[in-house]
C-alpha cells in the first residue's frame, strides 16, 4: 500500500512538473478524439455508415482509452448494421424483381443476397433462389420460341417484300409492254380548240369503224385477222398510269413512275395540224417509227387538201388515210 501511494505521488508530482504547452496539446487532442466520436454519432443516427465509420476509426486513433473503447465498439456495430442494410436491400430488390417476372434479375439479387447476407437473409434468399429458378427454364423456352418466331416471321416478312418487289417488276414489265406496242397520236396544231375536237373525232370515228369490221385494208395485204389496228391513243384520251410509288430495293429508292414514262414510249407517234381559211384548208400528219427504247425515225408524211364545201368528207378520208399509214409503220 504505501508503494502504490508513493508512485501515485510521483505520477502527480511529474504530471504538475510537465511543460503547461504538453499538457495543452494533450487537452486538445483528447477535444478532437471526443468531437470525432460525436460525428460518428451523428452520421449513424442518418444511416450514412461509411462516414460514421470513417470518423470511429479516427476517433479509435486518440490519446483516450475510454474512447477508443467506445469507437471500436461503434466500429462493430456500424459495420453489422450496414451489412445487414446491404444483406437487406439485395434481399428486397430480388422480391421486387421477382414480383415483376424478371426472373434473370430477381436470380442475381438473390445470389448476392446469399453471399454475405447474415443467416436469415441467407435462408430467404435461397428460397427465393429456389423459386426463381424454378420458373427461369420455362422462361427461357417462352423467349426460345419468341426468338423462333421472329426469325420466322422476319423471313416471312422478307419473303412478302421480295414478292411484292417481283410483282411490282412484273406490272411495271407489263405496264411498258402494253405502252410500247401502241399507236400515240399527239395533239396537233391548229388555229383553235374546235379544229382539234374535228381532227380527234374523225380519227375516232375510223378507229370505230376499223375495229368493226376487225380489219384495215392495207396495200399488198388481205383483209383479215393479221391486219388488225393496234391501239390507237388519242389526243386527250390518254391513258393514267398506275401510281406504283417508290421501289425501294437494298435501301436504293427508284421512282417506278418515272421509269415508266421513260421506258413506255409507243411503238409509232403521229403528229400533224391543219390550216384553214374561209374557203380553203390543209391537212397534214407525220408518222415517226421507233427504234430501239428511245429513238424515233420520220417513216411517212401525209398531206391532204380539205376544202371548205368538202370539210367532212375529207376530214374521214384524211383519218383513214392516217390509220393505213401508222398500221404500215407499226409493221415497218
Amino acid at each position: 500500500m504505501r508503494l502504490r501511494g508513493l508512485c501515485t505521488l510521483v505520477i502527480v508530482a511529474v504530471w504538475f512538473l510537465l511543460p503547461t504547452g504538453l499538457r495543452a496539446t494533450e487537452q486538445a487532442d483528447l477535444a478532437v478524439q471526443q468531437s470525432q466520436l460525436d460525428l460518428s454519432a451523428v452520421f449513424e443516427r442518418l444511416r450514412d455508415w461509411g462516414k460514421a465509420e470513417a470518423y470511429l476509426q479516427e476517433a479509435a486513433k486518440g490519446p483516450s482509452v475510454k474512447v477508443r473503447a467506445e469507437a471500436l465498439k461503434g466500429i462493430e456495430r456500424v459495420r453489422n448494421i450496414s451489412e445487414r442494410s446491404v444483406d437487406n436491400s439485395s434481399l428486397k430488390l430480388a422480391n421486387y424483381y421477382a414480383t415483376q417476372h424478371l426472373w434473370s434479375e430477381a436470380e442475381k439479387q438473390y445470389l448476392a443476397a446469399a453471399k454475405d447476407g447474415t443467416k436469415e437473409v441467407q435462408r430467404r434468399a435461397l428460397e427465393g433462389l429456389m423459386r426463381v429458378r424454378d420458373k427461369i427454364p420455362r422462361i427461357r423456352f417462352a423467349e426460345d420460341l419468341e426468338s423462333g418466331f421472329d426469325i420466322v416471321f422476319g423471313l416471312i416478312a422478307r419473303m412478302l417484300g421480295a414478292l411484292t418487289v417481283l410483282a411490282v417488276v412484273m406490272i411495271a414489265f407489263q405496264i411498258v409492254r402494253q405502252i410500247q406496242r401502241r399507236i400515240e397520236v399527239l395533239p396537233f396544231v391548229v388555229s383553235n380548240e374546235a379544229n382539234q375536237a374535228q381532227i380527234t373525232y374523225w380519227l375516232s370515228y375510223a378507229q370505230a369503224m376499223v375495229q368493226s369490221t376487225n380489219a384495215l385494208p392495207i396495200a399488198g395485204r388481205t383483209t383479215g385477222p393479221s391486219s388488225v389496228l393496234p391501239y390507237l391513243q388519242l389526243p386527250g384520251l390518254q391513258e393514267k398510269l398506275p401510281d406504283l410509288g417508290e421501289l425501294s430495293v437494298s435501301g436504293v429508292k427508284l421512282p417506278v413512275n418515272e421509269l415508266l414514262q421513260r421506258f413506255g414510249r409507243p411503238r409509232v407517234r403521229i403528229s400533224g395540224g391543219w390550216t384553214c381559211d374561209a374557203s380553203h384548208g390543209t391537212a397534214f400528219a407525220q408518222l415517226e417509227r421507233r427504234r430501239g427504247l428511245f429513238r424515233y425515225e420520220p417513216y411517212a408524211s401525209i398531206k391532204r387538201e380539205i376544202p371548205v364545201h368538202w370539210q367532212d368528207q375529207e376530214l374521214e378520208l384524211f383519218a383513214y388515210h392516217i390509220l393505213i399509214k401508222a398500221a404500215e409503220t407499226y409493221v415497218s
